[in-house]
């Protein structure tokens, strides 16, 4: 889960292929397209521009069109780097406006700190670029603005509110010195983090912590990090019911599993509301057919080729960047 001030390869390229990413958005009305793919590695990969379900079976892009409208939560999760899952998820969202929906649209990459600003550029009539130069996205650590700059014009295009999802980092760092009680009771029932977290789902996120840290991270610091997670998926999911009504979440795939992160937390918060996860999930190599174990994670999950094959250990190899002792945002 890597932290989103950790710099991330390839920005160069971000830059140079932005405006194929925005042009690939401008599809025909009611048609959602899946290529071309603007991100390099694995087009000619088998699960490539396929979608399954979390059963296996194979879905139709006007398949997955029908399924997301009308639902009053919709999780769409991603690779924050890859341009293609930006792309997408604003077709879906815009298809949702043109049906004559206007959910709220949730980031994950806007902490509630910056909601005010977020207010005042828009209710100033800010274009996309404004509006990330409003949030300080670059100096943020966010991948290249431009990447995402397709979903924040399909918001605007179609009058949708914008929500900051995500809790402030000096917030995050309260909770892993002093745990979730430091909210404070309300919220933290809000945050749904009064309820116990099963220990498989403990132990499987405590693993997958140490794996995304490349193997560096300290086992003292796992309880803090697993406090931050859990309160993390917590306040996305609360910005998404107290909007008040339809919800869209963009956030990277490890918010966006229905086992234990936003979607369970929204059923468990909002028990009758219809919840909808999507990954955006970019190919293996070697992996000729869907993993069960990935479709699992997602109702749906739309396979596209990869935007980046570096290794994403190699600067912490030589002892680079786990210098801080401050909660790591998840992917």
């Amino acid at each position: 889960m890597k932290s989103p001030g950790a710099k991330e390869s390839g920005f160069s390229m971000m830059r140079s292929i932005a405006l194929c990413a925005v042009l690939a958005f401008a599809s025909p009305a009611g048609a959602l397209e899946l290529a071309p793919f603007v991100s390099p590695h694995g087009a000619d990969h088998p699960l490539a521009g396929r979608i399954f379900d979390a059963a296996g079976a194979e879905v139709t892009p006007e398949a997955l069109s029908r399924r997301v409208k009308g639902a009053r939560f919709l999780v769409l999760g991603e690779t924050h780097s890859n341009p293609d899952h930006h792309r997408l998820q604003a077709a879906l969202l815009a298809e949702r406006a043109g049906a004559g929906d206007r959910p709220t649209v949730v980031f994950e990459m806007i902490p509630e700190g910056l909601q005010g600003a977020l207010d005042a550029a828009i209710a100033a009539g800010s274009d996309a670029a404004a509006i990330g130069a409003a949030v300080d996205w670059e100096t943020r650590g966010w991948p290249d603005f431009s990447i995402y700059r397709p979903i924040f014009e399909a918001a605007l295009a179609a009058g949708l509110r914008i929500r900051a999802g995500d809790l402030d980092r000096e917030t995050m760092r309260r909770i892993s010195k002093e745990g979730p009680a430091s909210l404070g009771a309300e919220r933290e029932r809000r945050l749904g983090l009064d309820r116990a977290m099963p220990e498989a789902d403990r132990a499987a996120l405590s693993q997958e912590l140490e794996a995304s840290h490349c193997g560096m991270l300290p086992t003292s610091a796992i309880p803090a990090m697993i406090g931050v997670q859990r309160a993390r998926d917590g306040a996305l999911a609360d910005a998404m019911i107290r909007a008040g009504g339809p919800a869209v979440l963009i956030a990277g795939s490890g918010h966006t599993r229905r086992d234990r992160a936003v979607p369970a937390i929204l059923q468990a918060l909002a028990p009758g509301a219809e919840v909808v996860s999507v990954a955006f999930v970019e190919v293996s190599e070697g992996e000729a057919s869907p993993a069960p174990e990935v479709l699992g994670l997602s109702d749906v999950t739309v396979y596209t080729p990869r935007f980046d094959v570096s290794d994403p250990c190699e600067g912490m190899k030589g002892g680079e960047g786990m210098t801080s002792t401050a909660p790591q945002p998840a992917k």
